[in-house]
């Protein structure tokens, strides 16, 4: 007989709804350990029919992987969103973790300050979660 190995369930957290011109935002985070892990998150958040319907799932993450930081983003759609998110983590100098943020479109163009309220929802539940602490630089 052969051990099958099963992935654990990830424990994603869940920070508060936004909602700004009709547009509303939510932000996910998640310990990570490899990319695997970033998999495990996404497939369990699109799990959820919301999400999945989904405007845009935005995300990035950093894993310590011995001496070295590998990195990665997606902005699914919001074009340069996701290097938000990506510059949030190393400034933090967070690793091992992972940010998603849900955007519903409202239909009202929101310009570049669609870019600060993705990064204002990630940091918040990164902090309320201790991914990150204090001020980001």
């Amino acid at each position: 007989l052969f051990a099958r190995t099963v992935a654990k369930e990830p424990n994603l957290f869940r920070g508060e709804t936004v909602i700004v011109n009709k547009s509303k935002f939510v932000a996910h985070c998640a310990e990570i350990q490899n990319e695997n892990d970033f998999q495990s998150v996404l497939n369990t958040l699109m799990q959820d029919k919301k999400i999945q319907s989904a405007t845009h799932n935005i995300s990035a993450y950093r894993i310590k992987q011995g001496d070295d930081i590998v990195d990665y983003n997606n902005d699914d759609g919001e074009n340069g969103a996701s290097e938000w998110l990506l510059t949030l983590l190393k400034r933090s100098n967070a690793h091992n973790v992972c940010v998603i943020v849900t955007r519903w479109y409202g239909g009202v163009q929101l310009g570049s300050d669609r870019f600060r309220i993705i990064a204002k929802c990630a940091e918040a539940v990164l902090k309320e979660n201790n991914f990150i602490k204090g001020k980001t630089k």
